[in-house]
């Protein structure tokens, strides 16, 4: 999600990046055909790198202030979405209300939607980036510290060895898991996340040697274990399979892609054009309140679109993995979210002349 770099020049190939890593997520959002969803499986961790790379860099000549940090990190990332859940429930109930329709979500979806657990979906990664803001401190100690690069991927190497371990005695066992062996696996699940987050700190510091090195490693990897799970089942496997938890087939992929976005942003792209470049920054800024705003279109499009404007169209067009539906739905999504957004800031904007010390605080989530 966005991160505000006050007093810090801005750095536009951060901003493409995030805008790439959140496209990449919303085109998921819209069933794409399988070929672009494999294409494109790589967008969460290429959120997390940039997230590790924009705090690196913020906080490259300056120190960070831990409890500072983290009460405007966690405030920034839980206050926005459970204004924007209690604004989403209260929308569709409004709306099913007026149709004579039954609610479409049950008392237990809206809890867990709220505990950033399963829910209505979308959300679950607010909790991993919670965790990821607890941990900003110390990494931010441990990567700008004199540590190698050698031994600091030796330590993120045993980790995710310790990981899998973790991952499948715990699998094994999922039958049998009561609620704290459960959560328990959700807590473990960070662990992979914070090895990139922590990768993403690090990488500018990183000589471009040892990253061609660590992507060619990372396709090697994927490789050999497509080719592996290939003979074994007779068909390409697509990696989104590997992706809960998140493992050694999916991680492969996802570092492979975010290794060449990186040097690709760096090295290969360059905006001179003030209008594009602020166009990218603003994009970049309000990823978060985009994000959020598309969850309310994705789902207006699946209780109302689709069932009355896609039919109408034909089976084939509604076909959810059709790329008719897929290009109609990525565009809805990111325009609507767009949009919504916009507006919202304009609004937020209009009451700035209210004099109140909560009211302007309360705004400043929104914005």
């Amino acid at each position: 999600m966005s991160i505000k770099t006050h007093g810090v020049q801005r750095n536009i190939n951060l901003d493409i990046l995030r805008l790439i890593g959140f496209l990449i997520i919303i085109t998921a959002h819209a069933f794409p055909p399988f070929w672009i969803s494999q294409i494109k499986n790589f967008g969460t961790p290429l959120l997390i790198v940039v997230s590790g790379l924009t705090y690196s860099y913020i906080y490259q000549k300056q120190t960070i202030n831990t409890a500072q940090f983290l009460r405007k990190r966690l405030g920034r990332l839980i206050i926005p979405l459970y204004i924007f859940l209690t604004f989403f429930f209260l929308f569709f109930y409004a709306v099913y209300t007026l149709m004579n329709v039954s609610f479409p979500f049950t008392l237990p979806v809206i809890i867990e939607s709220y505990g950033l657990s399963e829910g209505i979906g979308f959300v679950w990664i607010f909790k991993y980036y919670l965790g990821l803001a607890l941990i900003t401190p110390i990494s931010l100690k441990i990567v700008h510290s004199s540590i190698s690069n050698i031994r600091l991927f030796a330590a993120l190497l045993l980790a995710y060895i310790f990981y899998e371990l973790l991952i499948h005695l715990t699998l094994e066992n999922k039958t049998e898991l009561n609620y704290v062996g459960k959560l328990v696996l959700q807590v473990i699940k960070i662990i992979p996340f914070s090895i990139m987050y922590i990768y993403g700190l690090r990488l500018e510091k990183i000589s471009y040697k040892i990253i061609r090195f660590v992507t060619f490693i990372s396709f090697i990897v994927f490789l050999i274990t497509a080719l592996v799970l290939f003979d074994s089942q007779g068909t390409f496997i697509p990696t989104e399979r590997y992706r809960h938890p998140p493992t050694l087939y999916y991680l492969s992929y996802a570092l492979l892609g975010i290794n060449i976005m990186y040097y690709v942003c760096k090295e290969r792209i360059k905006v001179n054009n003030f209008k594009i470049r602020q166009s990218i920054i603003w994009l970049s800024t309000n990823t978060l309140w985009i994000y959020l705003w598309h969850i309310l279109a994705f789902y207006f499009w699946a209780f109302i679109i689709n069932k009355n404007v896609m039919d109408f169209i034909g089976i084939e067009a509604a076909s959810e993995r059709s790329f008719i539906n897929f290009l109609a739905r990525s565009v809805f999504m990111l325009f609507f979210g767009i949009t919504m957004t916009y507006f919202q800031i304009y609004v937020i904007n209009k009451l700035s002349f209210i004099r109140s010390t909560n009211f302007n605080r309360l705004l400043s989530y929104l914005k």
